[in-house]
């Protein structure tokens, strides 16, 4: 039966152009996802026995726990990302651990199969789309066998200032690990969507953005567009809005002047600003983007 139910659920994912890559069906009782980043990985399951279906994200190998904690930590602000609470099964005395959303119902009543199956593929996306952003590993510095350079040092430093002053604020937007780069990630709790912060030294200014991409990203930015005037009320601001047409990807994005990441005397100021703004990106665009459709053009969207 297991590996009807795993066929059928590849069948279901292939019919609804699932985004993440489906495996070959299995007889196991899971089906695992690669993200693209050794030590973790995406799982959905089913319990026979116990009547129940889930998706996780696991965390193992060396630093299986260690990754694990540092998320747990993160555990307010990645449930707000969710949409809400998780399983966190730590797994005592084994190299791997997961965090899980789990539902109640019975794998053997094939009839139900497609309505599991829909649910499985929103969660297994709800679940890439807020830890991947976490986990991604940040780019090597000046060569790949080179230790990174002071600047990338730097903005890691940046970022990581930014990410306490966002836990400490409580704030709807989830850190992922401070980058050696000059911008950093955050979920908003949709596929083909991103929220982020940049900081540029060379022309002194901070941005924050959100951004639309893959084969919907026109159709995406333009659905939003419709509710600009709403969108700058709430944002407070008048906002860039960037079609970017001969791309796959469009951005709406704010710009603070006169900020200088090398002032760290000055970074107190930057970081509220970005707290800020970013906070008031979420509110506006995230429960925006999740309300989005793809059905008959009349939306776009994972």
């Amino acid at each position: 039966m297991r590996l009807d139910y795993w066929t059928a659920f590849s069948s279901a994912a292939e019919a609804a152009s699932f985004p993440l890559k489906v495996p070959e069906p299995t007889t196991r009782n899971w089906v695992g996802i690669r993200i693209g980043r050794s030590g973790f990985r995406l799982f959905a399951y089913i319990h026979l026995n116990h009547h129940k279906i889930g998706v996780a994200f696991s965390c193992r190998g060396k630093k299986g726990k260690a990754n694990y904690y540092r998320l747990r930590e993160q555990q307010a602000q990645i449930e707000a990302a969710a949409g809400e609470p998780l399983v966190w099964d730590e797994q005592p005395g084994q190299n791997v651990s997961y965090i899980c959303i789990e539902q109640n119902c019975a794998p053997s009543q094939r009839e139900d199969w497609p309505a599991q199956h829909a649910w499985l593929m929103q969660k297994l996306e709800k679940l890439h789309t807020v830890f991947v952003p976490l986990v991604k590993p940040p780019p090597k510095g000046d060569g790949e066998m080179g230790a990174p350079s002071e600047t990338k040092l730097l903005q890691q430093e940046y970022w990581a200032g930014l990410a306490k002053v966002l836990i400490d604020r409580r704030s709807d937007v989830v850190p992922q690990k401070p980058p050696l780069q000059h911008w950093t990630n955050f979920a908003v709790g949709r596929s083909h969507f991103s929220m982020w912060a940049a900081v540029d030294t060379r022309k002194k200014r901070l941005t924050v953005g959100l951004s639309c991409y893959g084969s919907q990203a026109k159709a995406n930015f333009r659905l939003l567009e419709q509710q600009k005037q709403d969108i700058e009320s709430e944002i407070g601001q008048a906002l860039e809005w960037l079609v970017l047409s001969k791309r796959k990807e469009s951005k709406i994005i704010l710009r603070l002047r006169d900020a200088d990441l090398l002032d760290k005397q000055d970074w107190p100021r930057q970081h509220q600003w970005l707290a800020e703004t970013l906070g008031r990106f979420y509110k506006a665009f995230s429960p925006r983007a999740k309300a989005l459709r793809a059905e008959g053009g009349q939306g776009a969207g994972a």
